[in-house]
């Protein structure tokens, strides 16, 4: 889990385009920390384009991650 949740952070310093699929692909998958670790890095990184993987987020059966993702879904700002 630290292993990933290391490769999440790195992600969240790389340009949008380079790290969008893989970060997607940490929020969908894995263990609850890593998927509300990539929640933080999209909202750090202020990733557009993860909408879509953050809406589908509010279904997860994980509360903190559903709260993570509500709070960044239903920021105006982001």
């Amino acid at each position: 889990v630290k292993v990933k949740m290391e490769i999440v952070n790195q992600l969240s310093e790389l340009a949008e385009d380079e790290a969008r699929v893989l970060l997607d692909y940490a929020l969908g998958n894995g263990p609850p920390e890593v998927r509300v670790a990539a929640t933080q890095a999209m909202v750090r990184s202020q990733r557009r384009a993860s909408r879509p993987a953050l809406r589908a987020a509010l279904s997860a059966n994980q509360p903190d991650l559903r709260g993570a993702a509500f709070h960044v879904v239903g920021t105006t700002a982001w």
